[in-house]
This record gives C-alpha cells, structure tokens and sequence, in this order.
C-alpha cells in the first residue's frame, strides 16, 4: 500500500483526499439540511396577500419594460 502511494503524485494524491473530503462534507450538510428544514410543497401561502409576490412581478414588468425600450 505504501509502493502505491509513493508512486502516485503528491498533486494527485491531494487532488484525490479534497474531492474524498468534499463528498463526505456534501453528503454531511445535505442530510441536516434536509432533516431540519421544510420544502416548498409544504409551504402553503395566498398570493393575493402575498406583498413579496406582487413585488417581484412588478420588477420583472418594469425590466421588461426597459428591455423593450433599450432594443427600439
């Protein structure tokens, strides 16, 4: 096992341990953040008293807005 590792880069080998180390760590967080919070299919809401809502469609109509006017 030790021939192996003195034959492979020293590059190599770290390249290998921080791709290893970014799985464990993805997986890690991943399973917490799915185990403590909810998702969108949970989460009812009314879009007429929804202020957030109406807001970002007033943004997207006014970029739209200057999107057509700057192609002119």
């Amino acid at each position: 096992m030790a021939q192996r590792l003195k034959k492979i880069k020293k590059s190599t080998l770290v390249i290998l341990v921080l791709l290893f180390l970014n799985l464990v760590l993805f997986y890690t967080v991943a399973s917490n953040i799915k185990a403590q919070h909810p998702t969108t299919d949970t989460i009812t809401t009314v879009n007429d008293n929804n202020t957030y809502f109406k807001a970002g469609v007033n943004v997207l109509d006014w970029s739209y807005t200057l999107l057509r006017y700057f192609r002119r």
